[in-house]
């Protein structure tokens, strides 16, 4: 296999298959209470993940954006704080109950942004994993 089948950060195939691709990080799935939501240019999404290079965004009525296209009026609002962020939809897929999902990665994120991002998702992750260490704790 040559150098350009091989996915950065693969672990290697010891069976000498081709390597499987890999996360960059584990993405946080949002829970009602952290209040992420998304708005594009005057509409508003739910947010179902969120990582430090992207967003997954859900709509419910109509396929509102397709696969590349930039989103250049995005904000980010965790718990009300508003968050301005530059995005590109990469991928697009309807759900098993039939809503919309997108997953949108971050572009040009300066350092204040990128840090700000940094902490909303180190916040929600936080969020997310401590309920399932009181439940580890419990039992």
């Amino acid at each position: 296999m040559d150098d350009s089948t091989k996915h950065p950060g693969s672990p290697p195939a010891a069976d000498g298959a081709a390597p499987q691709p890999c996360r960059k990080a584990f993405r946080v799935p949002v829970r009602e209470s952290q209040m992420l939501t998304v708005r594009v240019g005057e509409e508003h999404f739910g947010a179902f993940d969120v990582v430090e290079g992207g967003v997954g965004i859900f709509h419910s009525r109509r396929a509102a954006f397709s696969v590349g296209q930039p989103l250049e009026d995005m904000c980010l609002f965790f718990k009300g704080e508003p968050l301005p962020v530059h995005g590109r939809v990469v991928h697009v897929v309807r759900d098993e109950h039939g809503m919309i999902r997108y997953g949108v990665e971050f572009l040009d994120l300066d350092e204040d942004t990128r840090d700000r991002v940094y902490e909303l998702v180190q916040l929600a992750r936080k969020e997310y994993l401590d309920p399932l260490d009181d439940d580890a704790s419990a039992g």
